[in-house]
């Protein structure tokens, strides 16, 4: 579906590890590989490389120019994961292109796309990344606040003031978008707990993806992609685009 939706050729990686299989086996893998994801009567390509998952993914896909990187669920692989932060958080810091992490079988193409802002540059870049993937997607974009406030200020007040700092914000981004994106996107300025607005937008918008920008980095220090961005790809009730800042 996801294929005929975004109209390029698609790549089927399996990376079985360091431990090489022999010819045999990887040609009876292929068949299954092509049966599971119902790729008998396809062009597809399937590529069987060794060495360390996130790796080799990453590299393959730079090779091959790849538009796009589609994996399952994040989880702890290995002890070198643990060390690195997750595959997949491996994959946004070093792929030269978006991450399409999907946590449920398809079900029709996507075409409701929940898009996490905070007014970034970051977070923009994901933006007309994702419109540019699925350029009939209906695009809605959410900033989330948690109005902080002391016992004498009144808290309805507090909460309309950065509301209304917030919605001119959001104006002003949506303001600088392409016209052809601007005219399918919405907009909403939402109070409470970050993750759980986001979350809440998802389910009442009936989203069929959700949208975030990361803040690649290298080293140790930067090893993971920001504790927002992490907590939306574990929880989110979605599938995750996670597109990593281009300087």
């Amino acid at each position: 579906m996801l294929k005929e939706q975004l109209a390029v050729p698609l790549l089927v990686l399996h990376v079985p590890g360091e431990r090489r299989l022999n010819e045999e086996d990887e040609v009876e893998l292929e068949r299954w590989l092509r049966f599971e994801f119902q790729l008998q009567n396809s062009d597809a390509d399937v590529l069987f490389r060794y060495g360390s998952v996130p790796s080799v993914v990453a590299q393959v896909a730079e090779e091959r120019r790849s538009e796009l990187i589609v994996t399952g669920v994040a989880r702890f692989n290995s002890p070198t994961d643990f060390v690195l932060g997750t595959a997949v958080d491996y994959l946004v810091r070093r792929s030269p292109v978006p991450v399409l992490v999907v946590k449920r079988r398809p079900h029709r193409p996507y075409g409701r796309l929940l898009v996490a802002t905070d007014f970034s540059d970051c977070s923009v870049q994901a933006l007309l990344a994702a419109a540019e993937l699925f350029p009939d997607a209906t695009l809605r974009v959410v900033n989330a606040f948690h109005a902080a406030y002391e016992g004498f200020l009144d808290r309805s007040s507090t909460v309309d003031f950065i509301r209304g700092e917030r919605t001119v914000h959001m104006n002003e981004m949506l303001d600088k978008l392409p016209e052809g994106v601007r005219n399918r996107t919405e907009s909403a300025v939402s109070e409470g707990d970050f993750h759980q607005a986001i979350f809440q937008e998802i389910r009442r918008w009936n989203a069929d993806l959700l949208v975030v920008g990361s803040h690649g980095a290298s080293g140790f220090a930067q090893a993971t992609i920001g504790s927002k961005a992490a907590d939306l790809l574990s929880y989110a009730p979605s599938d995750v685009l996670v597109v990593r800042e281009r300087s």
